[in-house]
């Protein structure tokens, strides 16, 4: 589970950096923001998947969808970040779209 969860900060760090290069926003807030959500939503994630019986993809996939939200809702709580709506939710889904992606292809 560690393993998994530092893959996800460093690769939702970088799609946070690059967001914030391409789009002026403030580099430092972000990061701590995503690494504060992702370590809130990864345990949830961890637990619900834990002890929920059933089929692992279809849990999985709806727990994703609420982690995409509920970080974006992180975004947009911190002032510092200076992200509108649309923008902290796009932010949110580019990082849970990729370390989704990629978590799925490595052999973890």
């Amino acid at each position: 589970m560690i393993k998994t969860l530092l893959i996800t900060v460093a690769v939702e760090a970088v799609v946070d950096l690059l967001f914030c290069r391409i789009k002026s926003k403030p580099v430092i807030s972000i990061l701590i923001t995503g690494l504060w959500a992702n370590l809130w939503t990864q345990m949830g994630l961890w637990l619900l998947l834990s002890f929920l019986p059933g089929s692992y993809l279809p849990i999985l996939i709806s727990a994703e969808v609420l982690i995409w939200f509920i970080e974006g809702l992180c975004f947009i709580a911190v002032s510092r970040n200076r992200l509108r709506i649309r923008e902290a939710m796009l932010l949110s889904l580019l990082r849970n779209l990729i370390s989704f992606g990629i978590g799925a292809i490595l052999p973890i």
